[in-house]
């Protein structure tokens, strides 16, 4: 587990799970565009960071809108945990306008 130095004063940590758009689904049927509506988004994704959500060798499914997959490449190469939540937010901000411009693509083309 990491020890956690400070948290970016935007987040308010106390009690975001029971704001989570996601409440009451299962894990395994949480996609991204939950995460992109989700008003706790960053609150999670913090989460998932700092109190590491392993359940084996590697990170668990979706939070704060990046995929396991994503957030542990960054985990593993993090400096701090401030450092790792603000390349996550950079790297799931990126993801959103990617998708974005897919579903324009996709509506013009119909």
């Amino acid at each position: 587990m990491t020890v956690v130095t400070e948290v970016p004063p935007f987040l308010t940590l106390k009690g975001w799970s029971s704001h989570a758009k996601c409440k009451g689904m299962r894990v395994e049927d949480i996609s991204r565009q939950d995460c992109l509506a989700c008003h706790v988004r960053w609150e999670c994704l913090w989460t998932a960071l700092t109190t590491d959500d392993r359940q084996t060798d590697d990170a668990m499914f979706i939070r704060g809108g990046l995929s396991a997959h994503a957030r542990d490449a960054i985990w593993y190469g993090r400096k701090s945990d401030k450092l790792a939540f603000q390349q996550c937010i950079v790297k799931a901000k990126e993801l959103d306008r990617n998708d974005k411009h897919r579903k324009k693509a996709v509506k013009s083309n119909t």
